[in-house]
């Protein structure tokens, strides 16, 4: 009888856990484990790299091009996307569990440069990130994370890039570090910087344009809630 009931016990219990009836208690107990994959997305238009220090050039959308006579660097190409990891992830248990969150893993980085028409390569690009408030990768809090490789003039490309352990714990500080207030946390700035260059040959002034997606992904641990409140 003793071992019947043990049994009804354990089916019932996890009856309810499928059921989400014991959500609640059973997150209360155990470490809440949470993936998400942060996006973000920006436009490159040669228009806003296209210098208008080049020679013979009066204005970078002038119509017509003819070759470039040589080697010509444009200027730096550099945004910055203010970045709400539970808006964009649509995670809800994240902002619930934001002041449990004990560790935050970074597994890569993929990186896409799509619907590519630039007539210029896109040489190397750095993945900063930082505070909420950085506007430039020269902001006190920004780091570079990840590099997306030289991209041929219009060609599409994908790949992944890894974090290297020193900066997985500066991107965690970054999202939850302890001197961080609520309302701080999971929360940072992606900044991309690069330096395109017309080669000879190519098109002067510059045209076309391209999307770089980035996804981040994240392995979020939340330690119990009943730890918390003891």
């Amino acid at each position: 009888m003793r071992r019947f009931f043990v049994l009804a016990t354990v089916f019932a219990v996890t009856l309810a856990a499928g059921c989400g009836w014991l959500k609640d208690d059973i997150e209360d107990l155990t470490t809440v484990d949470i993936s998400a994959e942060i996006p973000a997305e920006f436009p490159v238009d040669a228009s806003e790299a296209c210098s208008t220090a080049i020679e013979g050039i009066d204005s970078c959308d002038q119509g017509g091009t003819a070759p470039a006579p040589m080697r010509i660097e444009l200027d730096p190409i550099e945004f910055d996307l203010n970045v709400d990891v539970v808006e964009a992830t649509g995670k809800s248990r994240l902002g619930d569990a934001v002041d449990r969150l004990e560790s935050v893993t970074i597994t890569s980085i993929d990186w896409e440069v799509r619907d590519n028409s630039l007539s210029f390569n896109l040489p190397e690009t750095s993945l900063y990130v930082g505070e909420f408030d950085a506007e430039s990768r020269n902001h006190e809090s920004a780091f570079s994370v990840a590099k997306i490789p030289s991209v041929p003039a219009e060609t599409d490309d994908s790949g992944t890039s890894q974090v290297s352990d020193e900066d997985q714990s500066k991107l965690s500080d970054l999202l939850i570090g302890d001197d961080k207030e609520t309302d701080e946390k999971l929360k940072l700035s992606v900044i991309p910087y690069t330096v395109p260059r017309i080669e000879q040959g190519q098109d002067v002034p510059p045209n076309g344009s391209a999307t770089i997606d980035v996804t981040i992904n994240a392995e979020f641990v939340a330690t119990p809630k009943s730890v918390v409140s003891n």
